[in-house]
């Protein structure tokens, strides 16, 4: 549990210093009061968890589609499963067990609830479409942000999983 911890931590530090650098420097080329930087970080972070996330589903290592393992091990039946061991989990797969490596789990804490995790910026879209509405008023931008991040994730996502699942 100690290393699935740090594994996220260090993740999440990683993704969080690429999220600043990233939208420092979108949102540095634009004279709007339009959140550019966090519009392309989001978009970013859609796209790659979607290929991620299609090419973990593609090698078996997904068993639900969660991006986040211990919700996916929330979801899980008693038949998804059959038990955990120290090498890895054993998977029921019709006619018997296949073993799914522990480094599997630790490089989905790592790379998607971990980097990605650090780096997409939901909150910050949030607070930065009530600034506009709110405090610089300007309702249609912070539609706008609302139709943009939404559209666009979705369609970055898949995206992503059709790259991934047809390279």
């Amino acid at each position: 549990m100690a290393q699935q911890i740090l594994l996220v931590g260090l993740g999440g530090c990683i993704g969080s210093v690429a999220r600043y650098l990233v939208s420092t420097w979108v949102q540095s080329r634009s004279a709007s009061l339009f959140p550019f930087g966090t519009l392309a970080v989001n978009m970013l972070g859609c796209l790659l968890i979607g290929a991620l996330m299609a090419w973990l589903a593609s090698a078996g290592l997904v068993v639900r589609g969660s991006p986040d393992p211990a919700l996916e091990a929330d979801r899980r039946s008693p038949s998804d499963v059959d038990r955990a061991d120290p090498e890895g989990d054993l998977r029921s797969s019709g006619g018997g067990s296949v073993r799914r490596p522990t480094t599997t789990l630790n490089l989905r804490l790592l790379l998607v609830t971990g980097v990605l995790g650090g780096f997409t910026t939901f909150s910050a879209f949030g607070y930065e479409t009530l600034a506009l509405a709110m405090i610089e008023r300007q309702p249609w931008l912070a539609l706008a942000n609302v139709a943009a991040e939404v559209v666009l994730g979705l369609v970055a996502a898949w995206a992503g999983w059709w790259v991934a699942s047809n390279w």
